[in-house]
């Protein structure tokens, strides 16, 4: 199996692998909306899911971040 040896010990490659998808090309914030009730940030290209919240109003949803610059609008309400 790539990036794993026989005893299941991760190789070099692997570990590489597993250190850029779960920690350095993971995107995890939060933040508060301004005024305007914006908040953005910037991202990797992929699949997100969003949890957003406005007091006990919350909603979670699932988009995709696409090359030529992307914007994702949640409404709460």
């Amino acid at each position: 199996m790539i990036g794993y040896r026989k005893d299941w010990s991760l190789k070099p490659a692997g570990a590489a692998y597993r250190d850029l998808v779960l920690g350095e090309r993971r995107t995890d914030e939060k933040g508060t909306a301004n005024a305007q009730g914006t908040f953005s940030l910037p991202g990797f290209l992929g699949i997100y899911d969003l949890d957003v919240s406005r007091g006990t109003d919350e909603k979670c949803s699932r988009c995709t971040l696409e090359a030529g610059g992307s914007q994702v609008v949640v409404t709460l309400g």
